[in-house]
């Protein structure tokens, strides 16, 4: 087949001329391109600053909606339990309120009675105890130092007026947070009833989530959530116990306060036990003897290793699978964002992420996170470099 003839040159080499492209004239006007850009910034900045400014206006009732997920969260295990006996959603939710409440009025029918009468009787024995440590000696030895007494007989003579002026602040903080305690239970109970339509929308908003890699996730994370609240909640009676018994035994004075306060303040991670524990100590001391000062001193640090090293890592490492590091910095985490309340929902949340992290990541890393050893136990010899 015959071939097309090739031009001849002065080379064996053929050249191509190649003309530079019209760059500018493919483009559009610069100006009005970087005129579009700065309307969509400015737009995107706007909506930013709208939606965090919208987050701060309705961060109490965010913040309310997410304590009123958790506690429904770990009471829907017992609204099902009256589901698999027959019930349906609404009246299973409406026998659990109905239990809780008995169980509340009950509560308080047998143990807030002894409870006004010792808060007001500690309350009453106070200023007796106040005036055993002014007799101390060690005490008599810091007042000669650093006038105690002088310095605090002078906040004393200003606490009338402060009171006064801090009255109006304090009833609005009271009333306030039996408001938030209302709607608290109040979403708790919107949730348990609507719990299935929300995720039904949620899954419609996320198809995604209704694949069997990601509601198992979410199934995941639903049982460590209320196996976390459930068991911080048995944690902080046992430690009430921990005091009351001791008490009842030693026949110290107010056992039923004391014991609720341990209780109440051991919810909180890391402080809250050791704060519940100083008012049954002073106590044991000053009403009591040193004895039993020292009995109770030894009894309650007992029982906080126990709860450190049995106790707290059986509900927190088995529940929600993190390391001390990690729970000890989503703890400071969430009490600099939301103090208190953000110390309580920092494990249940840090355990949620890394339920996620963990299925995320684990196709990235499979296989690729086994590190060799710090220290092997046999280095092998450096390759002989001498000539063959």
């Amino acid at each position: 087949m015959p071939h097309a003839p090739v031009p001849a040159s002065s080379s064996n080499t053929s050249t191509v001329a190649v003309q530079p492209p019209q760059l500018m004239s493919n483009l559009k006007d610069p100006s009005r391109v970087r005129g579009a850009d700065v309307v969509k910034v400015l737009a995107i900045v706007v909506a930013f600053a709208a939606g965090i400014g919208l987050v701060i206006v309705l961060a109490p009732l965010l913040l309310s909606i997410v304590i009123a997920a958790f506690i429904a969260v770990a009471a829907d295990p017992a609204v099902r339990f009256f589901q698999r006996r027959g019930l349906r959603r609404g009246p299973a939710v409406a026998a659990f309120a109905t239990c809780l409440t008995i169980l509340l009025v009950g509560f308080s029918a047998l143990f807030l009675p002894p409870l006004v009468d010792q808060g007001a009787q500690l309350a009453k024995d106070t200023p007796g105890y106040v005036q055993d440590i002014r007799d101390s000696h060690g005490f008599r030895q810091l007042d000669r130092k650093f006038d105690v007494v002088g310095k605090a007989s002078a906040a004393v003579d200003k606490l009338p007026k402060q009171v006064g002026s801090q009255l109006g602040t304090v009833v609005g903080a009271v009333f306030a947070g039996i408001f938030g305690a209302v709607t608290v239970l109040f979403l708790m109970v919107l949730l348990l009833l609507g719990g299935s339509d929300i995720t039904g929308g949620i899954l419609r908003i996320f198809p995604k989530l209704a694949e069997r890699r990601w509601w198992q996730l979410i199934i995941d994370s639903y049982r460590s959530i209320s196996a976390y609240v459930v068991g911080t909640f048995l944690v902080a009676l046992v430690a009430g116990l921990a005091v009351l018994i001791p008490a009842l035994i030693l026949g110290l004075p107010n056992p039923l306060p004391l014991a609720l306060w341990m209780a109440l303040l051991d919810i909180v991670p890391l402080v809250g036990a050791l704060i519940g524990a100083a008012p049954a100590i002073a106590v044991a001391f000053l009403a009591g003897s040193v004895t039993d000062g020292v009995i109770m001193l030894v009894i309650l640090f007992l029982y906080q290793q126990v709860e450190n090293v049995w106790v707290q890592p059986a509900v927190l490492g088995k529940v929600v699978s993190l390391s001390p590091v990690i729970i000890f910095v989503a703890i400071l985490a969430g009490s600099q964002l939301l103090g208190i309340t953000g110390a309580l929902l920092a494990i249940p949340l840090a355990g949620v992420v890394q339920i996620f992290l963990r299925e995320v990541l684990k196709d990235r890393f499979d296989g690729a996170m086994e590190l060799p050893p710090i220290a092997p136990d046999h280095v092998p010899d450096p390759p002989s470099t001498a000539p063959a």
